[in-house]
């Protein structure tokens, strides 16, 4: 059998279990503050490093917009470039193979003495022998499919022979 011994009043034994409830009460408040201060310590310093690592990222996204931006730039100058070339390529003329067509078309007795070709225009100076040499070698040209709107003034038929020409068209794209 247990005997059980109370040595201290209910009101005693009540107060020594509210000081030990007071006691843990306060530890657990001190391991509470000991914890923050200890987070507070950790964090201070990853938020000073959070802060520079936001500026840096801050820094970095300005310049790859001011590379963007460059680009778009660099970009749209190179397009003005290409349409330009673009342009000449539309416009260009293969004189090699005009200077061919014309040789070929020659007949005997037209003399070529000066050919101008101005972007699309063309004008053939020359001397032919006869008139009609002359009007064959206008309608050879006419003929030619590279060519059009041929021209011959009056004057170029007024002389029988040793007649100083001009003959004026347009060159087909």
């Amino acid at each position: 059998m247990k005997l059980l011994l109370n040595f201290i009043s209910p009101q005693q034994e009540k107060n020594l279990n509210l000081g030990h409830l007071c006691l843990l009460l306060k530890n657990i408040f001190g391991v509470i503050l000991l914890l923050s201060l200890i987070i507070s310590i950790i964090a201070i310093p990853l938020n000073i490093r959070n802060e520079h690592l936001n500026k840096l990222y801050n820094l970095k996204n300005e310049a790859a917009a001011q590379i963007d931006d460059q680009t778009v730039t660099d970009d749209n100058g190179l397009n003005k470039k290409i349409e330009t070339f673009n342009k000449i390529q539309n416009e260009y003329y293969d004189l090699s193979e005009i200077l061919k067509t014309i040789t070929t078309l020659v007949p005997e007795g037209i003399t070529i003495n000066r050919l101008k070709i101005d972007q699309e225009n063309l004008i053939i100076f020359g001397k032919a022998d006869t008139r009609q040499q002359l009007l064959s070698f206008k309608e050879l040209l006419e003929k030619s499919g590279i060519f059009s709107e041929i021209k011959s003034p009056i004057n170029n038929y007024l002389a029988e022979n040793n007649v100083n020409f001009e003959i004026s068209g347009k060159i087909k794209q």
